[in-house]
């Protein structure tokens, strides 16, 4: 009888050994999601997507400064919003806790494209350059003999502009004309002729 009680207790021992051995899959350290790509640059206003892989989902995604970037997710897509210009972090997490940062950084939006102001019907053509702030070509003389309204900002006279005799141009408050020497003669005049 004693063999069997020491035989039932080796047993027992060697039961209570291999339980101990075995830990749950949960104690495992998480998997941390991985994102593609790890950072993006956004224009305010605009998004930008992120793919998650790895890890368990569901996945949740929170951005540390949602005045600067929000953010919203959709199974393993995460779509960013630039909001403000700035920096911000996106923190995703798996359902084990597994943990990826996604580095967020919001630039200034792009300005609106200008509306071609030489576009208003009277086949008259003074405004050139980029986002047309430059009267004048500084190649030849313009006459202009329809009306025309130069809206508020900042221009460049380049050669030599007539308003002529029945013709107006309307130059609205708070406008800057700065002259330029790129003309063909070297001078810049706005004439208005009466």
């Amino acid at each position: 009888m004693k063999t069997v009680k020491s035989i039932y207790v080796l047993f027992l021992t060697c039961l209570a050994i291999s339980l101990t051995g075995c830990q749950k899959d949960d104690d495992k350290d998480p998997v941390k999601p991985t994102l593609s790509p790890s950072s993006i640059s956004v224009k305010q206003g605009a998004t930008a997507t992120v793919s998650i892989s790895g890890g368990e989902a569901p996945y949740t995604a929170t951005s540390s400064a949602t005045s600067i970037a929000s953010v919203s997710i959709n199974g393993n897509t995460i779509t960013v919003t630039g909001v403000a210009v700035g920096n911000a972090t996106v923190i995703v997490t798996t359902k084990n806790s597994g943990r990826s940062e996604l580095s967020v950084t919001v630039t200034e939006a792009d300005a609106p494209p200008v509306e071609n102001p030489n576009n208003d019907g009277t086949g008259e053509t003074f405004l050139f350059g980029p986002n047309y702030t430059q009267i004048g070509s500084g190649e030849r003389i313009f006459e202009l003999t329809k009306s025309h309204t130069i809206k508020k900002g900042v221009y460049t006279l380049v050669g030599w502009i007539y308003v002529k005799e029945g013709a107006s141009l309307t130059i609205e408050p708070g406008t800057i004309i700065k002259g330029s020497n790129k003309s063909y003669d070297g001078t810049k005049q706005l004439q208005v002729h009466r």
